[in-house]
């Protein structure tokens, strides 16, 4: 466990860590993006702050799952809410990824889930690339020593982060993007819900967002001493893998066959805590028997408190129902279990020709 002089020591760097005035000057830009970026949409489209609050929540979410996989630096002390994962990085990344939804659905007039998807994508990957050799570039962010080794040491040139941040990005946006649109429903209440897809669908999408996670978290754990001809990338397992994937969907299926009318909310909560309380002592089995290792990027965020299930630290408690959140958001989203054709949704524009020819006949 952390001590309290190592806690002490802690808060003083993070206090000495003040920000370059190149820094600076990127965190007020932020700030300002974001506003501007909310004016814009406000105009523009329905809700526009409550589209920017659930873009920004599931980004927030990867930021705070993948922490151990960044190095946020010199961004001073009121630029972070745990550790290193920062506000003003999240917000940057939702200011992009609203703009980008905007260009595809206003804009390009995309209509179909699949190609909006495509089209996102598309946009965001690069820009989000070259983002990131920004942020670099400044010295905010950097990679730990077990992002370094997973990702390879090809780099893209000029923005010196590596390639594969071409898969990485689409991965993490897609998550993101997923997770966006499968809350739309709190803000369109008379949005039709059409019927889930068999159970064959649901099962394949499971394993493809199960999949998709594992290789982006692989350098904060690897999975060890299970049989070679399991293994099918890298440390990822099918054995590991595919018991999460049995997990999820015999977990979600069975809250809908007993929760079946009960509100959308209501139902994803309880998906998360059915899922945290099966999956919590099964993860502490794999960590006491060898089988899961965390890199040690995650171990020194450890303050040693454990669970009293499962044994686990307190930190990858926390952290199983946010990638959950993302995972089942994913799944539901593109099962059918919400209207695929929500989106950003112009605003009617104001009549306000109507009172001239009052005021007109008033004068005549």
């Amino acid at each position: 466990m952390i001590t309290w002089d190592q806690l002490l020591d802690r808060l003083r760097a993070r206090f000495a860590d003040g920000p370059t005035p190149e820094i600076l000057l990127f965190e007020i830009a932020v700030i300002a993006f974001a506003l501007l970026t909310y004016r814009f949409l406000s105009t523009r489209v329905e809700h526009a702050g409550r589209h920017l609050a659930l873009i920004a929540i599931g980004m927030f979410l990867i930021e705070f799952f993948t922490g151990p996989m960044w190095q946020n630096r010199h961004l001073g002390f009121w630029a972070y809410v745990y550790s290193d994962v920062s506000w003003i990085l999240a917000l940057g990344w939702m200011v992009l990824i609203s703009l980008s939804v905007y260009v595809v659905e206003n804009v390009l007039h995309v209509r179909t889930a699949v190609r909006r998807w495509a089209g996102f994508l598309l946009i965001i990957t690069p820009v989000t690339v070259v983002c990131d050799g920004l942020v670099k570039a400044l010295g905010i962010r950097a990679y730990s020593p077990e992002t370094i080794a997973a990702a390879g040491p090809a780099t893209i040139p000029i923005l010196n982060v590596p390639v594969a941040g071409l898969y990485y990005v689409p991965v993490v946006m897609t998550l993101v993007w997923s997770f966006y649109k499968h809350w739309l429903p709190l803000y369109e209440p008379v949005a039709a819900t059409p019927t889930r897809l068999p159970f064959v669908n649901r099962l394949v999408l499971t394993a493809i967002a199960v999949f998709l996670f594992e290789i982006v978290v692989e350098p904060m754990a690897t999975n060890q001493n299970f049989p070679a001809w399991s293994y099918v990338f890298h440390d990822i397992t099918i054995l590991m893998t595919g018991l999460w994937i049995v997990i999820v969907v015999a977990m979600t299926f069975a809250v809908d066959r007993f929760l079946r009318t009960t509100d959308f909310r209501l139902r994803f909560a309880a998906y998360l805590v059915l899922i945290t309380a099966v999956a919590t002592p099964i993860e502490g089995w794999f960590l006491a028997n060898g089988y899961r290792v965390y890199g040690p990027s995650a171990t020194a965020d450890f303050i040693g408190l454990r669970t009293i299930v499962g044994d686990i630290p307190i930190e990858v408690m926390a952290a199983i129902p946010m990638y959950l959140s993302l995972v089942i958001a994913f799944v539901r989203y593109w099962d059918g279990s919400v209207d695929r054709g929500l989106g950003f949704r112009a605003r009617a524009p104001e009549v306000r020709a109507e009172t001239r020819p009052r005021v007109a006949a008033g004068r005549a």
